[in-house]
């Protein structure tokens, strides 16, 4: 869990049971055990809940990626999940560099969007260097 002054970021695993709501997307698998099927759901569920406003949203997937947190829709790159809260009003999180690399291909770009295309062009030249055993890659995140 993150808290800022306005919000509450959280994240939980929904593991071996079927919750009453419906889920952001997650992952059904089915098992037998002693004759009877069993379906379970797998799945990470991550909220904001605004402190003023007394509500909580959950948030969905990237559905090329399948990675959860807030799709990029900035410069392209991963979605992202806060690890941090500064008091300077910046969220940080990191992405690891094989997955960078693994995920940020041509096809990832084509079906986002992106808004800022000078950033788009910096993260481009930086998956040029990167290598898959890097230190991770931190991202900072300015709330507004």
């Amino acid at each position: 869990m993150i808290g800022t002054p306005d919000h509450i970021f959280f994240s939980y695993y929904m593991v071996g049971i079927i919750p009453p709501f419906p889920l952001p997307k997650g992952i059904k698998k089915t098992f037998q055990y002693m004759g009877q099927t069993y379906n379970v759901t797998d799945s990470r569920l991550l909220g904001i809940y605004d402190i003023a406003g007394k509500t909580t949203r959950l948030l969905d997937t990237d559905p090329f990626s399948r990675m959860s947190g807030f799709i990029n829709d900035l410069d392209g790159g991963l979605s992202f999940w806060p690890m941090y809260y500064t008091s300077d009003n910046e969220l940080v999180g990191i992405w690891q560099p094989f997955e960078m690399k693994e995920l940020l291909t041509e096809e990832y770009f084509t079906a986002h969007v992106i808004k800022k295309q000078q950033e788009h062009q910096k993260l481009k030249e930086l998956l040029k260097n990167l290598q898959e055993d890097d230190n991770p890659v931190v991202v900072i995140a300015k709330l507004k």
